[in-house]
């Protein structure tokens, strides 16, 4: 190779320790830091929180519409009976 393709190599090999605040190894994305599991944890417990109040409604909502149909099956044995 010749000299000034070896510069180019040994530029972009020492990059890296060139950078002036290089990221410490627990700021990279594969080692998440205490916040961000929080974080995260926090939005799966909303959702757990939310699915519960949904569970909540859909119950309430068969079981006002069974009583409705049960009444109105109630009124027509005493009408029609």
């Amino acid at each position: 190779m010749g000299y000034f393709k070896n510069q180019l190599i040994a530029e972009q090999v020492e990059l890296g320790d060139r950078v002036p605040n290089p990221k410490p190894a627990t700021d990279h994305v594969a080692y998440p830091t205490r916040k961000t599991n929080r974080h995260w944890y926090d939005i799966s417990q909303a959702q757990v929180k939310n699915r519960e109040v949904a569970y909540r409604y859909v119950v309430i909502g068969w079981l006002l519409i069974g009583a409705s149909i049960g009444f109105a099956a109630g009124v027509m044995v005493v009408m029609f009976a």
